[in-house]
């Protein structure tokens, strides 16, 4: 609690799955997010990142539950280039290529999106005694502002459910699988978070 933007959540999560441990790391961000049915913000991009240990490189996914991060429309900005259309609103609610107008970004698959935004709020802003939300000041308007962000971590010792090299070996033998995969046409090759 009482902290602010810590980077990407995916390096939090690579360090815990390196030591062994399965994780887990969300952070509430300020209102982007517009839930499914609204016409405002409400929710941040709340990234939630998770990882598991392997014999190779750790499982890692890392995503924001929008559409798209909030960065690609920052990039976009300061490149002074058009958006797509579908990557979120503008202040009345339409569309808009324009980066510069965008008030709000699209949640990941609709209403289910919104839904996983409102559970990262609720362990990271309800949880921690923090605000959510439209509570939340902007990152990038309101600087001379403390963030007051609320976090969640967990790390969960895989050999309390499992040895853990039984752990590591089936999921070498899920991620064999994965692998061997045939690719869709066009693409060389199928690759796992991380």
């Amino acid at each position: 609690r009482n902290s602010s933007h810590f980077g990407m959540a995916g390096y939090y999560v690579r360090q815990m799955a390196t030591q062994g441990y399965a994780a887990i790391v969300m952070t509430a961000t300020d209102a982007l997010l517009i839930p499914h049915g609204a016409s405002k913000p409400f929710f941040g991009t709340n990234p939630l990142a998770i990882g598991f240990p392997t014999n190779g490189i750790p499982v890692v996914l890392d995503m924001a539950t929008t559409s798209i991060p909030y960065g690609k429309v920052a990039l976009a900005q300061i490149e002074g280039r058009p958006i797509p259309s579908d990557w979120g609103f503008d202040g009345e609610g339409h569309p808009t290529t324009d980066p510069r107008r965008i008030a709000g970004l699209h949640p990941i698959a609709g209403h289910k999106g919104s839904g996983l935004a409102m559970v990262i709020d609720i362990f990271c802003s309800v949880l921690t005694g923090m605000a959510w939300g439209p509570h939340i000041n902007r990152m990038y308007i309101d600087l001379d502002e403390p963030r007051k962000l609320g976090h969640f971590v967990m790390a969960l010792d895989v050999g309390r459910l499992m040895e853990p090299a039984l752990f590591r070996q089936r999921l070498g033998e899920m991620l064999r699988e994965f692998r061997e995969l045939p690719p869709a046409e066009g693409v060389e090759r199928v690759y796992y978070p991380g």
